[in-house]
């Protein structure tokens, strides 16, 4: 979790989290008390970003994390 944290704040595009698993997009959403509304992709240069439209638990107003999620597609 730290490694994610530690690679960008996930609130736009270009500080996107990085993430090696879809499964690592839901750890940090329980982490932060959110849950998913809406997911889109989104393609920035040679990256590959999912949109995660977000709303914390309460209820509160809704706000996109962007999740860098090159690397699944390029491992081999």
């Amino acid at each position: 979790m730290d490694s994610i944290l530690r690679s960008g704040d996930g609130r736009t595009l270009e500080t996107a989290f990085v993430v090696i698993s879809l499964e690592e997009q839901g750890d940090v959403r329980d982490l932060f008390g959110l849950q998913k509304i809406r997911q889109a992709s989104v393609t920035r240069g040679n990256r590959r970003i999912d949109r995660i439209t977000v709303q914390k638990n309460d209820g509160s107003q809704l706000f996109d994390l962007y999740f860098d999620v090159t690397i699944l597609f390029t491992a081999k």
